[in-house]
């Protein structure tokens, strides 16, 4: 039986691949029940491949999957409500998703630069 949870408290049941029941997102072992808009995608294939052990969905579509080798999380868009869902996964199994990768890339470069327009020691005025 599904362990009733709220969206924002499943992160801990994910993370230790616990079945779980949301309010529109779920944890459930083995392989996906239904692949939503998903199916036929590149995703759908890797999912077909892996053999997951637990799926993580969000209404009918999954959002990851676990299988011997680890997690498969694809990043691509999808609703408001299943972005908030990503979120909640990706915290629990730690993957940052495209936009964070690029937020902290562009906040390296800003500190690097930063870094540069300081003055050498003993080089001051």
């Amino acid at each position: 039986m599904a362990k009733r949870t709220s969206n924002r408290n499943a992160g801990e049941l994910i993370k230790s691949r616990i079945p779980f029941q949301g309010s529109n997102l779920r944890g459930v072992e083995g392989s996906p029940p239904s692949m939503g808009w998903m199916h036929g995608t590149e995703f759908h294939e890797q999912v077909a491949r892996l053999k997951p052990d637990y799926t993580v969905m969000s209404y009918n579509t999954p959002i990851a999957v676990h299988h011997e080798g680890g997690w498969n999380y694809p990043d691509v868009s999808h609703s408001p409500t299943t972005g908030k869902h990503q979120s909640v996964v990706r915290r629990a199994i730690g993957v940052e998703s495209g936009r964070e990768k690029i937020m902290k890339a562009r906040a390296d470069k800003r500190a690097k630069k930063q870094e540069l327009r300081q003055p050498l020691p003993g080089m001051e005025g």
